[in-house]
């Protein structure tokens, strides 16, 4: 046997036992097929990679784990963008956006694949890398929601005609353009068909406020100036002042009364100013729509002063209706007496005269009244489409549709929205009232995450 053969066979065994059969040599166990099958152009030096005779080299070793580095280190870089929206890890600096540019970060995972990813040789550390990237891919396209709203944002705010905005500057195309990516990039991932529709009725309801936007351009300023009424609404009944003093006391006090007098008046005026915003509308649809939610707003501001010298006879039957409804849930025995007992309450309290208009809330727990039967008796009961009989025009309405609270926790708001979207979005449900329902849901959202403040950017 020539010594080149005897060689060639020694160094095969020494590889398959995990050593090298030459001195001052990199001990690196490989194995058949370990290496992807790569032309002869590209290794005319080396054998065929098929073969037990061939191992990588040292300075592929090197190349490959360099390249992993490299890979690595720049999603960890993407990971922590991702956890700290709008604000750079390394200076602290905050984007007007709150969120992340998902375009920009879509293009450093592209320029990882395509030179990097592609020149991984071990096709185990390339699976290894390539099953990261996909993790975080599906983490970054859910960045292209609240981006777009910001977006749609700063569009409204530029476009409104009144004079303490900016004017014009900003194209609805664009918008509609990252709509159509951060659809076909969704399509792409071959998400779980629950979480596409979720996704899905998010651009929706963006395109619609979009196309309101363009329509209709004081309705950015309308709803600016709702949502910070609402925030006054809520900060109002959220005193300190208010929680300190006994319920059944507050009334008698003078100075109470009087200081709280004079803020309800200015709290009527505010929602009066909407009204008038609203009258100045051009497109008849969102006018409409617009003043009757301006129109809640003085009912409840009135209502607030009303009720400010009332019983609490409403809010403290709707503690008790609550209570019934978490216990009829939990399959609690309920004596029918306490039902006929609550029922002769609401009678008695549709007959009063409480100040403001009450009709709503007598409603309101009336259905609660009946769905809490339903449930006792075994009668299947969708509290969803029960929600959307009520009063869908003001932020109360908003809140009990997603079934929430001015505290509940953003991401859990988002949740609520989900769940819902899911049930009514046309793609699923095909109820012709679906549609309906849907766009009721989105308002009732979007109301809520401006009273929030969701997703708002700076626009100085």
């Amino acid at each position: 046997m020539k010594l080149v053969d005897t060689l060639a066979l020694g160094a095969s065994a020494a590889r398959r036992e995990g050593s090298s059969p030459f001195p001052g040599t990199t001990n690196y166990p490989r194995t058949k097929n370990l290496m992807p099958k790569l032309r002869h152009d590209q290794w005319p030096a080396h054998a065929d990679p098929d073969s037990e005779e061939y191992a990588p080299t040292d300075q592929e070793i090197k190349d490959n784990d360099a390249t992993r580095g490299t890979i690595l280190y720049e999603l960890s870089d993407i990971e922590r963008e991702l956890q700290n929206p709008g604000e750079d890890p390394y200076t602290g600096e905050q984007s007007k956006y709150q969120v992340w540019n998902p375009e920009d970060l879509w293009e450093r995972l592209a320029y990882l694949r395509a030179d990097h990813l592609e020149n991984m040789k071990d096709p185990e550390i390339k699976a290894e890398l390539e099953k990261k990237i996909s993790e975080i891919e599906k983490r970054v396209y859910k960045q292209y929601v609240p981006y777009i709203d910001a977006e749609i944002y700063i569009f409204g705010y530029n476009n409104s005609p009144y004079s303490r905005h900016k004017r014009g500057g900003v194209i609805a195309e664009d918008r509609r353009i990252l709509m159509m990516t951060a659809r076909s990039i969704a399509e792409d991932l071959k998400l779980p068909k629950d979480e596409l529709v979720g996704f899905n009725a998010d651009l929706d309801r963006l395109n619609e406020k979009l196309e309101q936007y363009e329509s209709e351009p004081r309705l950015f300023t309308f709803e600016e100036e709702e949502g910070a009424l609402y925030r006054e609404i809520f900060a109002h009944d959220d005193r300190k002042f208010w929680r300190s003093i006994d319920p059944s006391k507050r009334i008698e006090d003078p100075a109470a009364r009087a200081r709280n007098l004079e803020e309800f008046d200015e709290l009527i005026k505010k929602a009066n100013v909407l009204i008038g915003i609203a009258g100045e509308m051009t497109d008849q649809e969102i006018q409409k729509g617009c003043q009757n939610r301006a129109e809640c707003l003085v009912r409840r501001t009135q209502q607030m002063k009303d009720e400010f010298e009332s019983p609490r006879e409403v809010l403290i039957l709707e503690s008790k209706l609550k209570d019934l409804l978490r216990r009829a849930k939990d399959k609690e025995e309920i004596e029918e007496s306490r039902l006929d007992e609550l029922e002769s309450e609401l009678e008695t309290l549709s007959t009063k005269q409480l100040g403001g208009d009450h009709r709503k809330n007598i409603e309101r727990l009336t259905a609660r009244l009946e769905i809490i039967r339903k449930i006792l008796s075994g009668e299947a009961v969708d509290e969803d489409d029960a929600r959307f009989d009520m009063d869908l025009g003001s932020l109360e309405g908003a809140l009990n549709l997603l079934d929430v609270t001015m505290s509940t926790e953003k991401d859990d708001v988002i949740a609520a929205y989900y769940r819902l979207a899911k049930k009514y979005h046309p793609d699923i449900n095909k109820n012709e009232e679906a549609e309906e329902k849907m766009k009721e849901l989105n308002n009732a959202y979007d109301l809520i995450s401006r009273v929030r403040g969701f997703n708002k950017p700076s626009v100085e």
